[in-house]
């Protein structure tokens, strides 16, 4: 619940339980203190900053409060008082009683009495400052003129004793027992001192939509009045909320603290201000001398500060809005057909209209209603009023209707603004006005710009600053003027109106504001009374709802929960057993249910999870290779956690949560062959990423973050063959893990992906031509993969990896010239992903992988002319398989590379098998496949070497003449020639350049293909199938 409930029930559990109530005070009040002087001294506003005597005045009121006051209010719960409300508990039905046996218990009560005490405390706090009786005790606490945790205990003894009465009542009446007494004093004592410190602390979400926070209570000690009057919960805001005097938390708004002219007082002036004659108040402050002069009734909202000289001025001579000493109006207003004439500018026409309808619909107070004012008798309206509707025609003059208006206008209302200061027509009007009835009619409303400015902010017209003579010229005497003040700055908009409508009627302002402030409390006594009768009824409509709600959340939360350990925690175990289609049916349902749950319903809490459940989700669904569903499941992810990060950017985790997002959004497009969505994903994460470093630039999470972030854009350049950023961002993340890992050298904490980056390295050495570059760096990596099986060897991931470690060394041996492959090793990884592909029969990902490695294995037998009868028989399986999966996913672009493969291997087969039928069909398939690719896809990684090998064995058997009469299409030496020339001449992998060679054979370009031969030969590349008898010797 925060730090102060915190700090209360922490220390109440073993000082309370001694019953030593001395040490109890003694350690709750005394202890911290050296911890929050420190503490505001180091991080706190520096103007407030106390002195040391300051410090040692706090000290006197928290002594005060500690050792006299706290123990009385203590006492009060063991008066008749209590036994009166106890004998009532239990003659009546209410048979209340908050005695919890838990400490969960006394959590949710201190909670439940705190609001409840609040009440009483929030209308006495607000009455202290609309009534001048009680504020003149409560000036005392308000004289704050710097914030400090020490500050809260500035409370006059007799304040001190009427607001504990309320809490008193309360607490007797619902039969708190003594721990709960306890923990509610200890939290309000704390959550006082928090909310007066001067500790850069912020409010937080849902917490300080309840309970008062330091900032909101910061805006509540503002020498701004209006600030000043709000938020007057100090424990609880909720009732701030409740009844609309709630105002913001932004301490930077708070300019200045305390009252009047923020002038502190001694020790001896804060206990005796309350009793000061009003004489000696005089003496003292500038507010008393308001004080002196409104004690009839002004409301203590105006008062309540202390003015500066000319504020007080314009309150005592806040009739005199006239611009003349003793100038009257017109003796009797009833001469006149407009009570008054607005004059503005158009551009202020908002203004017009209100002032118009305002003043149309007024109603003189009936107890001043016939009195002799200075203009006559007071009549009961203020219409009829002139306002202007139309622009002014073009011209230079005034109309004759608005000449008419004034003559016939007992007063003008000039509305001030830059605009009207620049306007020819409002000026006009004031010296026509002026002319006819002279200068003691002519009111002001100010409601922008500055009378005391130069230049475009000034928003008095020239006539309004310098004497008009009687012939309606302006002179050199400039004019003092009085004005009402609708600003924000000034008096707002509804005691200028009373300002203007005082002088209209010929009143004493104060006649007028007494009736506004009657008004206003008969009112608040009506809502208040209503307020309580309807808080009985709606309080256990509420209390229903809530308990319902409540209900429903929690549900809600266990369901969500439950997701995100069966999509999370739970897949994380079943992923390394290969039993991830268990999960398959989870990951329907949570689609389902977020597809029926509204975002408003849930909190930031539950957004995140949401993520994360999509994110797990989407992660299912790539096994089972289904990349629409995992995308839909990452672009949800993905707006969510975007939308938490715009709410909160400063939460480093919901930034790692949109990061996480968009790598996987990334990663389910590079398996679809989308390079170029993956490529704007995939630098989305790595921006994501480094700006967590802005966080804790030496967390090595968000360290390894980086890396991952370089990964992927090096794995994307290996995929579009830019070797030079490929190998620079795998050499930034190799020099990352490597640094991490000083740091924490458990295998398995980066062990992973150092051997990930390894693999890596060796790819782009094999696309730059190097190959025993490439083997140094397989072999690295394998044997890294092999020790951390060894560690784990139940783990799935780490026995496919070793499969495709144990794969890329393989195969590389195999084609390098003085290489010893391994034959073990391709039966070892031919077992691992058979293994892995029977446990998780579901996992179409080991399918494939399995099948990609026993074609690899039919292939050498071909090549080395082994006898295998089944041999055509596993082809087809194989190829019923892929094309299966190609069905279901037809984005996944290695399987269509695997199932191209498959095609041409069967079409060779059936050629030596004789089965021309079967060879041709096979041609067609794999040329459709070939046609359906996309032109980023084709190029891309190891698919151009499946593309021309496979045009190369389809463009030989179309030559044939068992197959002249019944080709389906055939492909010629110059259309594989055409695909392979922009690629041969743009890479050095040998295998792409081995099918370049033998292209430039097929059209007889046989000497530079013996050149090129010799290139790559020298290299120590050595092809899986035989060259040809033209480019077996060298030449």
């Amino acid at each position: 619940m925060g730090a102060p409930l915190l700090v209360a029930v922490t220390l109440l559990s073993g000082v309370w339980a001694e019953e030593d109530r001395m040490l109890f005070a003694l350690v709750m009040i005394f202890l911290p203190i050296p911890i929050f002087v420190w503490a505001e001294r180091r991080w706190g506003r520096s103007d407030w900053k106390l002195k040391p005597s300051e410090l040692a005045e706090d000290g006197f009121w928290l002594a005060m409060g500690a050792f006299l006051w706290a123990p009385l209010i203590t006492d009060m719960y063991r008066t008749p008082l209590s036994e009166g409300f106890s004998a009532i508990r239990d003659r009546t039905f209410l048979e209340l009683s908050v005695e919890p046996t838990t400490v969960l218990g006394l959590f949710g009560a201190v909670i439940f009495i705190r609001i409840c005490t609040a009440f009483p405390y929030y209308w006495l706090h607000r009455v202290q400052h609309e009534v001048l009786f009680w504020w003149r005790m409560h000036a005392t606490h308000h004289h704050i003129t710097k914030m400090s945790f020490l500050r809260g205990d500035r409370t006059h003894p007799l304040e001190y004793l009427a607001l504990s009465l309320g809490r008193v009542m309360v607490l007797a009446f619902i039969g708190a027992s003594d721990e709960v007494i306890a923990v509610s004093v200890a939290f309000g004592m704390w959550n006082g001192k928090f909310n007066h410190s001067n500790l850069p602390l912020k409010s937080l979400p849902v917490y300080d939509w309840v309970f008062a926070t330091a900032p909101q209570h910061h805006v509540h000690h503002s020498l701004n009045r209006r600030q000043s009057d709000s938020n007057y919960g100090c424990y609880i805001i909720l009732w701030d909320r409740v009844f609309g005097t709630y105002c913001g938390d932004k301490t930077s708004d708070v300019k200045q603290t305390g009252a009047g002219k923020a002038v502190p007082l001694s020790i001896k002036e804060q206990l005796m201000l309350a009793f000061y004659p009003n004489k000696r108040l005089v003496d003292l402050r500038w507010d008393t001398i308001i004080t002196w002069l409104m004690w009839g009734g002004w409301g203590v909202a105006m008062i309540m500060h202390f003015l500066d000289e000319n504020e007080m001025l314009d309150h005592i001579a806040s009739y005199a809005l006239t611009r003349v000493d003793g100038a009257r109006m017109a003796d009797t207003v009833n001469d006149f057909r407009y009570r008054a004439f607005i004059s503005y500018s158009h551009q202020d026409r908002a203004w017009a209209r209100w002032l118009f309808r305002r003043l149309e619909r007024y109603r003189t107070p009936k107890h001043i209603l016939g009195q002799t004012g200075r203009f006559g008798p007071v009549s009961e309206r203020l219409a009829p009023i002139f306002r202007d509707r139309d622009e002014l025609a073009s011209g230079t003059d005034l109309t004759t209707t608005i000449r008419d208006a004034l003559a016939q206008s007992a007063a003008l209302i000039v509305i001030a603004s830059p605009a009207a200061a620049q306007s020819r027509w409002v000026n006009q009007e004031i010296i026509e006005f002026i002319r006819i009835h002279g200068e003691g009619c002519v009111f002001v409303l100010i409601v922008s710009g500055d009378p005391k400015a130069d230049g475009l902010a000034q928003c008095y017209a020239p006539a309004l600053r310098y004497r008009v003579n009687p012939d309606g010229e302006l002179t050199d005497e400039r004019v003092d003027l009085i004005a009402a003040d609708a600003r924000g700055i000034g008096d707002g908009r509804k005691r200028a109106l009373l300002k203007l409508i005082a002088g209209l009627l010929g009143v004493d302002y104060d006649l007028l504001i007494r009736r506004e402030n009657q008004r206003r409390y008969r009112r608040m006594a009506v809502i208040t009374t209503f307020s309580i009768i309807g808080m009985g009824f709606s309080l256990t409509l509420a209390t229903i709802a809530y308990l319902a709600s409540q209900d429903a959340e929690q549900r809600r939360q266990q369901a969500e929960n439950l997701l995100e350990f069966m999509v999370g925690d739970l897949r994380e175990s079943l992923e390394p057993l290969g039993q991830l289609h268990v999960l398959e049916d989870v990951a329907d349902q949570a689609m389902d249910y977020f597809s029926k749950v509204q975002d408003s319903d849930m909190t930031t809490l539950g957004l995140a999870q949401r993520a994360r459940v999509l994110t797990h989700v989407g992660s299912i669904r790539l096994q089972q290779l289904q990349y629409d569903g995992a995308v839909d499941a990452f672009q949800e992810a993905y707006q969510r956690a975007a939308e938490l990060v715009e709410l909160d950017g400063t939460d480093p985790q919901l930034l790692f949560q949109r990061g996480q997002a968009e790598y996987w959004v990334g990663f389910a497009n590079w398996e679809q062959g989308n390079f170029s969505a993956t490529r704007d994903w995939w630098q989305r994460y790595l921006a994501t990423s480094e700006g967590l470093l802005a966080f804790a630039p030496s967390n090595p999470d968000w360290l390894r973050e980086v890396g991952y972030g370089h990964h992927n854009m090096g794995a994307l350049a290996v995929r579009t063959r830019d070797l030079v950023l490929a190998r620079t961002s795998f050499e930034r993340e190799l020099a990352l893990l490597e640094e991490l890992e000083k740091q924490d050298s458990a295998p398995l904490q980066f062990g992973p992906d150092i051997a990930d980056v390894q693999a890596w390295l060796g790819d782009i050495a094999i696309l730059d031509g190097k190959r025993f570059e490439a083997l140094d760096h397989y072999q690295q990596s394998r044997t890294l993969w092999e020790d951390l099986l060894a560690i784990a060897p139940n783990h799935a991931g780490f026995k496919f990896r070793v499969s495709s470690a144990l794969m890329k060394e393989y195969t590389t041996a195999l084609r390098t010239i003085s290489a010893d492959p391994k034959e073990h090793q391709l039966a070892q990884a031919l077992a691992l992903r058979k293994e892995l592909s029977e446990a998780d029969r579901d996992n179409k990902r080991h399918q494939k992988d399995f099948i990609k490695t026993e074609l690899l294995v039919l292939e050498l037998g071909m090549a080395r002319q082994l006898e295998n009868p089944n041999r055509q028989a596993e082809l087809l399986s194989h190829a019923a398989t892929l094309t299966r999966l190609h069905a279901q996913e037809s984005g996944d672009w290695s399987t269509r590379q695997a199932l191209i493969d498959t095609h041409r291997m069967i079409a060779l087969e059936a050629d030596s098998l004789g089965q021309q039928s079967q060879a041709n069909e096979s041609m067609a398939k794999g040329l459709a496949l070939i046609d359906e690719l996309s032109d980023e896809v084709a190029v891309a990684g190891v698919m151009p070497i499946s593309i021309a090998h496979a045009l190369l064995a389809f463009e030989q058997l179309g030559h044939h003449s068992a197959y002249q009469d019944n080709v389906v299409r055939t492909v010629t030496a110059d259309q594989v020639i055409a695909f392979l020339t922009p690629l041969a001449g743009a890479t050095k992998q040998h295998q792409l350049q081995e099918l370049w060679v033998r292209a430039l054979t097929r059209v007889g370009r046989t000497n530079e293909a013996l050149a090129r031969r010799n290139e790559i030969t020298n290299a120590g590349y050595k092809p899986l199938h035989p060259w040809s008898v033209s480019l077996s010797t060298d030449t």
